[in-house]
């Protein structure tokens, strides 16, 4: 489904729930805090609670930014209605961060088709039984 394009909260919801932290939880409204000041403009986590509930609205730019560049999405995810294609990319940008998947990743694109396929059969039957 393509993302809702009428509020920052829907936005910022769906970051969360589909952008997780490498544990394979939503990210702590903290985490984010100290993610944005590693990041160069600290945004408390209490403003981003607000932001996500709806509570406030129209964040400063710099907020906007900050917020995109931690959760790994262009800044235009705030301001226009991305593809179902560029929400996936997204979700994948965000994934492939973990050294493990890149290691993954790189050695799958080299393998054939038919390799790749018995990989995921591999992969999925792996967290089946998770």
């Amino acid at each position: 489904m393509a993302q809702d394009e009428s509020t920052i909260s829907s936005k910022l919801s769906w970051l969360f729930e589909n952008v997780l932290h490498p544990s394979g939880r939503e990210y702590k409204y903290t985490e984010i805090e100290e993610l944005t000041e590693q990041a160069g403009r600290k945004v408390a986590a209490s403003y981003v609670g607000k932001l996500r509930r709806g509570e406030q609205e129209n964040p400063a730019w710099d907020v906007v930014r900050v917020l995109a560049k931690v959760f790994g999405a262009p800044i235009s995810f705030f301001f226009e209605k991305l593809s179902d294609e560029e929400m996936q990319n997204i979700k994948i940008a965000n994934a492939i961060q973990e050294s493990g998947v890149q290691d993954i990743a790189l050695r799958a694109a080299a393998l054939s088709e038919a390799q790749q396929a018995a990989l995921l059969k591999l992969i999925e039957s792996i967290s089946d039984e998770e």
